[in-house]
Parts: structure tokens; sequence; C-alpha cells
């Protein structure tokens, strides 16, 4: 091969190992983020049931039944 092939193919070969690198790193964050979106979605779930768990029976379930405050 000549000069020119050989600094081509040279440079074809540095990018290519640069993308391998990048959807490497991209993969890896990928993966992360998936984590914290399973744990926040149970997190969410956990405290949802904890909110119901707490609310009161004889809390008002509407607006309108809720007390006008006194400065009205």
């Amino acid at each position: 091969m000549d000069t020119s092939t050989d600094n081509r193919l040279i440079e074809l070969e540095t990018k290519l190992a640069h993308q391998e690198h990048t959807i490497e790193e991209l993969n890896q964050t990928v993966v992360k983020l998936q984590d914290k979106v399973e744990f926040l979605e149970k997190f969410s779930q956990k405290l949802a049931e904890r909110l119901r768990e707490i609310k009161p029976a004889d809390a008002p379930t509407s607006f309108m039944e809720q007390e006008i405050p006194p400065h009205y």
C-alpha cells in the first residue's frame, strides 16, 4: 500500500476506536440512568402507599368539603 492509503487506514481505525469508546461510555450512562429510574419508580410507589396510609379516614375528600379559612 502507498502512504496515502496507509494514512487513510490509520485515520479510519483511529476514528473507529474513538467511536467504540464513545459508544461504551454512552452504554454505561444508559445503564446508570435506568438504575436511577427503577429506584425512583419504587420510591414513588412506596411514598404513594405511605401517603394513602396516613390519610385520616375523616379527611375531606374534595375541596368543597373543606372549611373556609377564618379570614373570609
